[in-house]
């Protein structure tokens, strides 16, 4: 099932998978980090700072750190946090997305285990026809 969020959703997943990330357009089900998901921002949908007949979709993309020691964690996630921003910013599908603030690093349950994870601020504009 496809409508415009999920499509949304997909293109920022797909274009961090084709910079060579492991990159899913949810919290995946299993996975292995390290790794990049996308989540509904907050707000998700809006329509303040939208054009005429528009509206704003946030997401965080949520990089996650595999499991080591403190040190180890801290540096990988920077240097994922790295990763993510120069594949948005390199890809030419997401030219019309906007960066935002990167949030404080904390615990974010995958596989029922707590690992090191931060949420990065993306937005895009959509047009939907009025119904």
């Amino acid at each position: 099932m496809s409508n415009p969020l999920s499509d949304v959703r997909a293109a920022i997943a797909d274009a961090l998978t084709a910079a060579g990330l492991q990159a899913y357009k949810t919290v995946p089900d299993r996975a292995v980090p390290p790794l990049v998901y996308v989540a509904p921002g907050n707000p998700y949908v809006s329509y303040e700072g939208a054009t005429f007949n528009g509206q704003i979709v946030r997401c965080y993309l949520v990089p996650i750190a595999a499991r080591g020691t403190n040190d180890v964690n801290a540096e990988q996630l920077d240097e994922l946090v790295l990763q993510v921003l120069d594949a948005v910013r390199a890809a030419p599908e997401l030219a019309e997305f906007t960066l935002g603030d990167v949030g404080q690093p904390g615990q974010v349950p995958i596989n029922g285990q707590s690992h090191l994870g931060v949420d990065i601020e993306i937005q895009t504009e959509i047009h939907r026809p009025r119904s």
